[in-house]
């Protein structure tokens, strides 16, 4: 089985991130940091919620959106994308603990 990682981000009108923006990962390890309320759990719920509807083969627009959407922008949709690459199994590193 493919394993995937998440290289790009890609949010707009959503959440508290009512521009478009994109987050790019590191190739190891991203960390997210910053004040309160100012989006680092909008981006794991973005996640989540891709990752929730591929799996369920559902349709996030038809979800109820008023949770969803940015307060602070007057359009009534929002969009969520990613890009991600393909993990090589030469590159893959197994921990093991004993």
């Amino acid at each position: 089985m493919s394993q995937f990682i998440i290289d790009e981000l890609n949010l707009n009108n959503f959440k508290s991130y009512s521009n478009n923006t994109k987050i790019k990962f590191g190739s190891r390890i991203t960390l997210l940091f910053g004040k309160g309320s100012v989006g680092k759990s909008t981006i794991i719920d973005a996640i989540q919620l891709l990752h929730s509807s591929a799996n369920n083969n559902t349709d996030i627009h038809e979800k109820d959106s008023k949770y969803i959407l940015s307060k602070n922008s007057k359009i009534n949709e929002f969009s969520i994308g990613f890009r991600c690459s393909e993990v090589s199994t030469k590159d893959k590193k197994i921990l093991t603990t004993r």
